[in-house]
């Protein structure tokens, strides 16, 4: 019974988050432009599928509303919030925060903005060059199987 109630302690505090977590939390985000980042990451992805597919230029508003849901900020800030609180103790996000101030923190908080556009088109043109493979492989297994390939739920 004791073994419970001292897990239950335990575990109540390693996943809950102090209001001083929170704001942390919430400062580290500010400061590695983490917003700029996930908009980039949304217009990246857009931008890419289009170039890779031109195809599906006609449906580009509804891709462009889709993505924009995925990477909704409001939507996705108190998640990062919640995440980084509960990663890291008060006084370790201080202390990131305090790093991001520095010079080398504003200069790697300035170049992740644009490395993660790179990595997001980067990323989708890779899947637009492998798909065509990917799909020869498991309509293969598919055969092997005598099963009609499943449809993929995204």
């Amino acid at each position: 019974m004791r073994l419970a109630f001292a897990l239950a302690f335990l575990a109540t505090n390693a996943w809950s988050q102090t209001p001083g977590q929170v704001r942390a939390a919430t400062e580290v985000l500010e400061l590695t432009q983490m917003r700029e980042i996930v908009h980039a990451s949304d217009s990246a992805y857009v931008r890419q599928v289009l170039k890779s597919s031109p195809e599906w230029q006609p449906y580009a508003d509804i891709l462009k509303e889709w993505s924009h849901s995925v990477h909704s900020w409001e939507a996705r800030r108190p998640q990062i919030v919640k995440r980084l609180a509960t990663t890291f103790s008060e006084a370790e996000l201080d202390s990131l925060a305090a790093f991001y101030r520095g010079r080398l923190g504003r200069k790697w908080a300035a170049m992740r903005v644009p490395l993660q556009a790179y990595l997001s088109e980067l990323f989708v043109k890779t899947q637009a060059e492998l798909r065509p493979l990917l799909m020869e492989k498991l309509q293969e297994r598919a055969a092997q199987l005598h099963k009609p390939l499943p449809r993929i739920q995204t």
